[in-house]
C-alpha cells in the first residue's frame, strides 16, 4: 500500500468459510494483534481491511495484521492469519539542512573554481524520492560572484574577489526535490580574507628631526609613518631601526614609528646622524 492512500482505502480482503450452519457458521472478522495505533480496520461481515490513519513510510514501513475469523456460536471458534501490509514510499518528505545559516571563507584573489564550501541538505525518502538538487537565487553581486554545482551542492568561487572591496558575500541557496515544490532554505555567509599583496610605503622619502647633544635620553625626536593599502591585519605596520643604526642612540617604537633617544649624543663626533628604517 502506497504511504499516501487515504484514509478509509480499501486495500484487501480477507474471507473464511466455516462449514456449520446457523449462528455456528457466521463467521465475523477482527483484528486481534499488530495494529496497536488503529492504522486499520476490518469489516467484520465482508472481511475489507481499511486505512484509517496516514501512513508514514519513514515511520513504520511494514505492518503484520493478526486477523481473527470468528464464528457467532454460543461458544465462538475462531482462527487467525497474519495480513502483511508493506508500506510504499512517495516523496512527501522535503529536503532539509541541518542549519537555517552558514559561515564559508575564501581567500581573496582565489582562482575561479576554487572551492568555497559544501552544502548538503538531508531527504528522508528513499531513492529516488530522495534526489535533491540545488539552486542559488538572491542579489546578482552573488551570483556573479559564485556558482553552484547543482548536483552536490559544492559552492565555488567564478569571478575575482577582492578583500579591500567587499569583505563578506550573502549567497541563499534552495535545495528542491525535481518535480515537487518541496523544498528549503539556507544561507551562506561566505567571509572573504584578506591577503597581503601591497607594499607599505612612507609618507615621505626622507625625514629630517633636530635634537638638542644634551637632551635627556626618552626624549622624542619625531616619529616616521607609512601606509598600506591592504585592509585587515595585513595593513597592520611595524618600524625597525636596520643594521648599524640599532647602534647610534636612537630607538623607535615599532608601533608608532615615534623615535626617541637611547644614549648619549656627542656633536663633537658627528653633526648628523642617519638612520635606516624598515
Amino acid at each position: 500500500v502506497c504511504s499516501s492512500d487515504l484514509v478509509t482505502s480499501i486495500i484487501g480482503q480477507v474471507t473464511a468459510t466455516d462449514r456449520d450452519s446457523g449462528p455456528n457458521g457466521h463467521v465475523k472478522y477482527y483484528i486481534v494483534d499488530g495494529d496497536p495505533e488503529g492504522q486499520f480496520s476490518v469489516d467484520e461481515g465482508q472481511g475489507h481491511i481499511r486505512v484509517e490513519k496516514p501512513l508514514d513510510f519513514e515511520v513504520q514501513r511494514l505492518y503484520s495484521l493478526v486477523i481473527a475469523a470468528r464464528d457467532s456460536g454460543p461458544i465462538a471458534r475462531e482462527s487467525t492469519r497474519i495480513f502483511t501490509v508493506s508500506i510504499t514510499d512517495v516523496d512527501d518528505s522535503p529536503p532539509v539542512f541541518d542549519q537555517t545559516v552558514y559561515d564559508a571563507y575564501v581567500p581573496e584573489n582565489s582562482p575561479s573554481g576554487t572551492s568555497v564550501f559544501d552544502l548538503s541538505a538531508n531527504d528522508l525518502d528513499l531513492p529516488p524520492n530522495d534526489l535533491v538538487e540545488y539552486y542559488m537565487i538572491g542579489t546578482d553581486l552573488a551570483l556573479d560572484k559564485f556558482t553552484l554545482l547543482k548536483n552536490t551542492g559544492q559552492l565555488r568561487t567564478q569571478s575575482n574577489l577582492d578583500y579591500e572591496l567587499v569583505q563578506e558575500y550573502e549567497v541563499l541557496v534552495k535545495a528542491i526535490n525535481p518535480g515537487t515544490t518541496f523544498s528549503s532554505l539556507t544561507t551562506v555567509n561566505v567571509h572573504i580574507t584578506g591577503v597581503n599583496e601591497f607594499i607599505p610605503k612612507f609618507t615621505n622619502n626622507e625625514y629630517v628631526f633636530t635634537v638638542s647633544e644634551s637632551t635627556q635620553l626618552g626624549y622624542p625626536v619625531g616619529s616616521i609613518s607609512a601606509t598600506d593599502d591592504d585592509l585587515g591585519p595585513e595593513a597592520d605596520i611595524l618600524y625597525y631601526l636596520v643594521g648599524d643604526s640599532n647602534t647610534k642612540g636612537f630607538a623607535i617604537d615599532p608601533h608608532t614609528g615615534s623615535i626617541t633617544v637611547a644614549d648619549e649624543i656627542d656633536r663633537e663626533s658627528t653633526a648628523e646622524i642617519t638612520l635606516d628604517i624598515l
